[in-house]
């Protein structure tokens, strides 16, 4: 407990709040199998990446057991890659839940926690680009009978908005030939983000389920 309460100490977390934080990082260290002071580090950056309140943080550790018991992947790596992505995905609306959905997803085609959250950021950066995307993407998006600027607009709207303009480009970029559909992929997200990406694209259905099971 003194692990769990020098990582709440060093986050500022204190009174009321500073008990509800121990005990939620206790829960997460049995049910994640990690140790508490893992526990304890991680649900203080959970609160700081993503500017959630002990009870949100709570609910966010609730969906990653969730995807655990659903998905191939377990509660430690999508916390690891949820860590590693969150602070990117706020910047552009996104929930900690719907990172750790994509996180998911990912880790459950094959991908490492640390893989599957390059694959996930490079996806956040790309489709929230708008007027910032380079030349290469804005012809991949184009390729999709996209456009970059009205993708960013619908993936920096509503959870609703996001959802569908990404399953959308998701299941273009599967229907492409499995050589555009690499290059595709690498153009919009880079080489790194190829293998996780791609796994999405032609299985579409693990995307949905990991989604549904987040939100």
């Amino acid at each position: 407990l003194a692990d769990m309460a020098a990582a709440a100490g060093a986050a500022g977390i204190k009174g009321g709040e500073l008990t509800s934080f121990v005990e939620d990082a206790a829960k997460t260290m049995v049910a994640f199998d990690i140790s508490s002071e893992e526990a304890g580090n991680a649900l203080a950056k959970l609160r700081a990446n993503l500017g959630i309140n002990q009870t949100e943080v709570r609910g966010l550790a609730g969906t990653m057991n969730e995807l655990s018991n659903s998905m191939a992947s377990t509660a430690a790596e999508v916390l690891d890659a949820t860590l590693r992505v969150g602070a990117v995905g706020k910047a552009a609306g996104l929930s900690g839940q719907e990172v750790a959905g994509l996180s998911s997803a990912m880790i459950s085609a094959g991908a490492t926690s640390e893989i599957a959250a390059t694959a996930t950021k490079n996806l956040v950066l790309s489709m929230s680009a708008g007027a910032a995307a380079t030349r290469r993407q804005r012809e991949a998006f184009s390729a999709l009978g996209m456009n970059a600027e009205d993708v960013a607009k619908q993936f920096t709207g509503t959870v609703e908005q996001r959802m569908a303009v990404t399953r959308k480009l998701i299941q273009q970029i599967g229907t492409l030939s499995a050589d555009k559909r690499a290059s595709t992929t690498m153009q919009l997200f880079g080489r790194e983000s190829l293998g996780p990406i791609a796994s999405l694209t032609t299985n579409l259905k693990n995307y949905d389920d990991a989604m549904r099971i987040a939100l």
